[in-house]
């Protein structure tokens, strides 16, 4: 159904638009069942060149590359950049050296390098690129994942139908984005939190054990893991409907099952329906329901396992043995 959805009229002039920040065209999962029906535009700091391409992508309808970090100014032409020993933990902030000490992962923080890297604000690549409109936003930017999505021209962001952002929950980087900054602020946007993941790492110091491979070797498993960061998926509320046209509605819907939130998928047929008297809406109600009962029916293994634990416990509790081993 989804397929056949993005095949609609609506689709063929205005496609699915992803926009990608810290990823470099990497497939987000749950992009997989859109991916061919979408443009995606990605940002890639490269030193030695500047502006955008359009590369071949096994993925994405359309993929551009913008050859510059993103940043939340305006007019902003270079950014600091701070390399970290661990790739994936290099940022436009710099690290916070003492607040990590706490931490067997703070040597993936050390800066190895600080560089000028070209620059470009969101709304400028956009435009660059000849995009006005925005429908799911990605980003894994270390720090300033807020900043960047609010740096969206607001008429582009209130349209923004799916969201996913990574904030922090302790001190990594100095000024950085925190995960209440973006429930407050997402919240007052007009958006929902659909999906939390708290990842985080273990706090023990390399120096209280006999060496740092240990530290690492324990924060594998062997000791707790601290919450330190959050993988957080937002949905647009449509909480102004007369703002949205039958294309967001179709879209929406389908964002909405990805998410496997099947009640606010219903809820989006059934307004779309109301809204456009397209009769389309009829079979993603049709779909939804069916789509639920499916969920139901997939989880009964589930509750038949967990009602056989209950009953042995129940049995087991009533046993001859069990109650001549309370009395010993």
């Amino acid at each position: 159904m989804i397929e056949k959805t993005l095949r609609l009229p609506e689709f063929v002039k205005r496609p699915p638009v992803l926009v990608d920040v810290g990823a470099s065209g990497a497939l987000h999962e749950l992009w997989k069942p859109i991916a061919k029906k979408s443009v995606c535009l990605c940002f890639d700091a490269d030193e030695r060149d500047f502006g955008f391409v359009e590369k071949d992508s096994p993925h994405f309808r359309r993929l551009i590359v913008y050859r510059a970090a993103a940043v939340d100014g305006k007019n902003a032409t270079e950014a600091e950049f701070y390399l970290t020993r661990y790739p994936h933990c290099s940022s436009t902030l710099p690290p916070d050296g003492p607040a990590l000490a706490d931490w067997s992962f703070a040597g993936y923080f050390d800066v190895e390098r600080k560089i000028r890297v070209r620059a470009v604000s969101l709304s400028a690549a956009l435009k660059d690129v000849g995009l006005d409109y925005v429908d799911g936003f990605k980003t894994d930017s270390q720090g300033v994942d807020l900043r960047l999505f609010m740096s969206l021209d607001p008429e582009i962001r209130r349209r923004v139908l799916w969201a996913a952002l990574e904030p922090g929950l302790i001190d990594a980087y100095v000024g950085e984005d925190k995960l209440p900054d973006v429930f407050r602020t997402l919240a007052s946007e007009g958006f929902w939190l659909s999906s939390m993941k708290i990842q985080g790492s273990t706090r023990i110091t390399e120096g209280a054990t006999r060496s740092g491979w240990e530290a690492r070797a324990w924060s594998r498993g062997k000791i707790r893991l601290s919450p330190g960061w959050g993988e957080l998926a937002y949905l647009n509320s449509f909480r102004d409907r007369a703002s949205f046209g039958k294309r967001e509605y179709l879209l929406g819907w389908i964002f909405a099952v990805l998410e496997g939130q099947f009640g606010f998928a219903l809820e989006l047929a059934q307004q779309g329906k109301e809204s456009f008297r397209d009769p389309y809406f009829d079979e993603l109600v049709s779909d939804t329901l069916r789509r639920m009962r499916w969920d139901i029916v997939r989880g009964i293994p589930r509750f038949l396992a967990r009602a056989v634990l209950r009953g042995r416990r129940w049995i087991m509790s009533r046993s001859p043995i069990t109650a001549l081993r309370s009395r010993a």
